[in-house]
């Protein structure tokens, strides 16, 4: 009995199938490519800040949309910050309807509220300039996202030091300051990814640089600026 020859049908599927999956290996192998290009670019940017962990950990979410754009990086480490601030601010809201606050407590915790809420002002004003930079306006964008950014940070502090009164109770003081710790360290580290943005020679491409980008009008150390340590 004669083998039929295979048809032109199945050997035009077979050839449409190859193709395809050459083509979707081809595919993999860009995008494995650029995830590593992406995560190359985060991890040398990440160098450049005071807490690198926490930044690879806050940012790589969002390697899919920074890619290798410093402007993006830039973008993502202030939305990360917003959010954080956020968080901080919905914990101090429900603080407050806690029962048992005295009168002190509660006064130091709207402080901190209000303070919270002129950092999340500063940082969306950062956030909108920086989306708008451009040829002509781009020195005084600059400028001013670098003051709005250092001014979260001041109201950061603000709030801190408001907790840290010996009359806050030591489970209140905690609860505040181990968030605002949190939104501290990650606008910090957005404060230097954006100096290292804005002075492209100062950002470590080099595996072996360890050096923290900071500004001359930049913060103390956030160690210092909270003190998770129980308060006697």
């Amino acid at each position: 009995m004669e083998r039929q020859p295979f048809s032109s049908h199945v050997l035009t599927f077979l050839l449409f199938t190859i193709l395809l999956l050459i083509s979707n290996w081809q595919a993999t192998l860009a995008t494995n490519a650029t995830k590593t290009k992406t995560t190359v670019f985060i991890t040398n940017a990440c160098k450049s800040v005071t807490y690198p962990e926490l930044c690879m950990r806050s940012l790589s979410s969002y390697a899919f949309t920074i890619k290798t754009n410093p402007t993006k990086l830039a973008t993502a480490a202030l939305t990360v910050s917003i959010s954080a601030a956020q968080n901080t601010s919905s914990l101090i809201s429900k603080l407050l309807q806690k029962p048992g606050l005295s009168r002190f407590e509660s006064a130091t915790l709207k402080d901190c509220l209000s303070q919270l809420g002129d950092g999340i002002g500063e940082l969306n004003d950062s956030l909108k300039a920086l989306k708008k930079l451009n040829r002509a306006n781009m020195r005084f964008q600059i400028a001013n996202v670098q003051t709005w950014v250092s001014a979260a940070l001041t109201n950061d502090d603000t709030c801190n030091d408001g907790v840290s009164d010996k009359h806050i109770s030591t489970s209140l003081k905690n609860s505040v300051k181990k968030s605002v710790l949190n939104l501290a360290m990650l606008t910090s580290n957005a404060l230097s990814i954006y100096v290292a943005r804005r002075n492209p020679d100062l950002n470590p491409v080099s595996p072996h640089s360890g050096r923290s980008i900071e500004d001359e009008h930049s913060w103390q150390k956030v160690e210092t600026l909270v003190d998770l340590s129980p308060v006697p």
